[in-house]
């Protein structure tokens, strides 16, 4: 799942046109992919049957209703999945596409059913919420969140990497740093009440590296503990 800033990034630094895709190993990568509009990923109809459903009942939603996208292989003899549950919620996009094809679209992926975290009651925060955040500021090589609850709290605990040339250049130091990614998650209005509230609290360790780091074992995704 590739979020705005990500794409926005890769317009500017590639000077080039960027496509969403879909797919996942079950489904052999290839799912659904973006026109030259830009209105939502087409649907590999021939192959694949595509349902949004309600993640509890898996009753199917209207068209536009946001659900977990289900997977039923059409072609495949080997393997065949039937009404696989991929754990990625979106929805079908409503209308027609500019480009005229009669394929259904998808949306793009709000989140993964198992990459939510609460911070509060009716309250919680997703990794592509975070991204979309923290790839905003410059140099950030990479950056890994736990949730921690604790009695009548939670804890939000970040662990920043820079790239080692952005801190020979700073104007401001750490703390100054800290303080900016601070503010900028408080624009994130879940993470805003919560921490109004008295029920977030927020960790932020910096590090500086000169090359990629990975922070975590398999998918990015927050870390409850």
């Amino acid at each position: 799942m590739v979020n705005n800033t990500f794409i926005e990034q890769i317009k500017k630094v590639y000077n080039c046109e960027v496509f969403n895709h879909f797919g996942m190993t079950e489904t052999g990568l290839g799912g659904a992919v973006d026109c030259n509009c830009h209105e939502g990923m087409h649907i590999r109809e021939n192959d694949l049957l595509v349902e949004i459903v309600n993640p509890v009942t898996k009753e199917k939603m209207e068209d536009g209703g946001s659900g977990e996208i289900l997977i039923t292989t059409l072609t495949r003899k080997a393997m065949p999945l039937i009404r696989y549950s991929t754990g990625d919620i979106s929805s079908f996009a409503i209308g027609s596409c500019s480009c005229s094809s009669v394929l259904k679209r998808l949306d793009k992926l709000r989140y993964r059913m198992d990459d939510r975290a609460h911070i509060g009651k009716n309250l919680y925060i997703n990794i592509n919420s975070l991204d979309n955040i923290l790839f905003n500021l410059d140099n950030l090589i990479n950056y890994k969140v736990d949730v921690e609850s604790i009695d009548n709290y939670y804890e939000l605990k970040l662990q920043l990497v820079f790239f080692e040339e952005e801190k020979k250049t700073l104007s401001y130091n750490d703390k100054d740093l800290k303080r900016n990614i601070k503010d900028l998650l408080l624009r994130n209005p879940r993470i805003k009440k919560s921490y109004e509230i008295g029920m977030l609290k927020i960790h932020i360790n910096l590090m500086y590296a000169d090359e990629y780091i990975n922070l975590y074992r398999g998918k990015r995704k927050i870390i409850s503990i």
